[in-house]
């Protein structure tokens, strides 16, 4: 596990009108009680590997789900 205020840790954030990127070269993570994220569009995850784990229940609801 790695200390998150490591100090080679670097983050780049560009606000550019109505957009934020940021670039993060080793952890971004978050610990918060509860985290709502909404997209009018789309919502888009990539990664070599994704995992969501929880300890009780997960739900998807959608018109269509792909999974494979």
């Amino acid at each position: 596990h790695r200390d998150l205020h490591y100090p080679l840790r670097r983050q780049r954030q560009m606000c550019i009108r109505d957009r934020v990127y940021r670039v993060v070269e080793e952890l971004d993570q978050l610990r918060t009680r509860r985290a709502d994220y909404t997209a009018r569009e789309t919502f888009q995850v990539h990664a070599h590997d994704t995992l969501l784990t929880s300890e009780q229940l997960v739900k998807i609801d959608g018109d269509q789900i792909h999974v494979g």
